[in-house]
């Protein structure tokens, strides 16, 4: 989201530094909810069909996208720099 502020802001702002505590986004449901198949199937249609790329070419945060439709349950773990110890 930085980089849509950045763009939007007509060079008043610029990004720096790395980013931290880096992590793709997910979807909290209960586990074995019946949503879960829908959810799945639709997340990967999205993917697999380039609307995902579609929305983040729009906002300009392309860089952050996950690189396949594989959906992972209950891996919560962040990747990259940590921003505080």
């Amino acid at each position: 989201m930085a980089a849509y502020q950045v763009k939007q802001s007509n060079g008043q702002f610029k990004l720096s530094g790395q980013p931290c505590s880096v992590t793709p986004y997910g979807l909290a449901i209960l586990k074995g909810s019946s949503l879960e198949p829908a959810l799945t199937d639709a997340i990967k249609y999205t993917i697999d069909n380039g609307f995902y790329k579609q929305v983040l070419d729009k906002w300009g945060v392309a860089d952050g996208a996950i690189q396949t439709s594989d959906v992972k349950l209950n891996d919560n773990n962040s990747v990259g720099a940590v921003c505080v110890s």
